[in-house]
C-alpha cells in the first residue's frame, strides 16, 4: 500500500510539473510576443501568481513524498532533479515578467521592431521545444539543442552590434538603448536557463544519459521511471 500511495503521489507530481512547464512556456510566448509590436499597449502580466502557485505545488509535493515515504537513494535523486527543473522554470518565468516590464521604453527605437523578433522567437521556440517534447514523449537530439543555442547567440550578437552602433551616433537612443540591452540580456539568460532545464529533465527522464534530452510523460512512462 505505501508503494502504491507513493506512485500515486509521483503521478500527481508529474502532472504538476507538466502544468508548471506549460504555464511558463505560455508566459514566455506572451512576453516575447510583445517585442514584435513595440507600439502596442503592454498590459501588466497576470500569470505571475499562477506560476508561483504551480512552483510551490511541485516543491511541496516533493517535500511530502520525501517526508512520508522516505524514498531510496535513486528515487531521492530523481526528486532532487525535479526540484532543479522547478527552479529553472521559476527563473524563466521571472525573466518573462521582467521582459514584459522592459518593453514599453523600446518604442522610441523604431528599428528595434526589425531586430528583436528573431532573437525573441529563437528563445521562445527554445523553451517550447523543451516543454513540447516533455508532453509528447519525443527526443531532442543534442545536436538540435546546440543549433538552437547557436541561433540564439547569433541573434543576440546581431542585436547588440546594431544597438551599440545606434547609441554611438544618437545620444537620444542611449536611454531606450539601455532598456533594450536589459531585454537582450534577459533573453540570453532565459536561453541559458532553458539549456539547464533540458539537462535537468534529462536526469529526471533518463537518469543522466548525456547524448540527448529525452522527455516523457504519461502514467505508463512514469511508473517505469520511478
Amino acid at each position: 500500500m505505501p508503494v502504491k500511495k507513493m506512485l500515486d503521489e509521483l503521478h500527481e507530481l508529474q502532472r504538476d510539473l507538466f502544468a508548471f512547464g506549460t504555464g511558463v512556456a505560455d508566459a514566455v510566448a506572451e512576453s516575447t510576443g510583445w517585442l514584435h509590436d513595440l507600439h502596442s499597449f503592454v498590459p501588466e502580466p497576470v500569470w505571475g501568481a499562477a506560476l508561483t502557485m504551480r512552483h510551490e505545488r511541485v516543491v511541496e509535493r516533493c517535500q511530502r513524498i520525501t517526508l512520508l515515504y522516505q524514498p531510496v537513494a535513486r528515487d531521492f535523486q530523481n526528486l532532487t532533479a525535479v526540484l532543479r527543473v522547478a527552479s529553472e522554470l521559476e527563473q524563466i518565468g521571472h525573466l518573462a515578467a521582467e521582459i514584459t516590464e522592459q518593453t514599453s521604453p523600446l518604442a522610441s527605437l523604431p528599428e528595434a521592431t526589425e531586430k528583436l523578433p528573431q532573437l525573441a522567437d529563437s528563445v521562445s521556440n527554445m523553451v517550447h521545444t523543451v516543454v513540447d517534447a516533455y508532453s509528447t514523449h519525443n527526443t531532442i537530439p543534442a545536436r538540435q539543442m546546440a543549433q538552437i543555442r547557436t541561433d540564439v547567440a547569433d541573434a543576440t550578437e546581431s542585436v547588440i552590434e546594431w544597438l551599440t552602433g545606434v547609441m554611438k551616433v544618437d545620444s537620444a537612443a542611449v536611454e531606450p538603448g539601455l532598456s533594450l540591452f536589459a531585454v537582450v540580456r534577459n533573453l540570453q539568460a532565459m536561453a541559458n536557463h532553458t539549456t539547464r532545464l533540458a539537462e535537468a529533465l534529462s536526469v529526471v527522464e533518463n537518469r543522466g544519459s548525456g547524448s540527448a534530452t529525452r522527455i516523457a510523460t504519461g502514467t505508463e512512462a512514469l511508473a517505469s521511471r520511478w
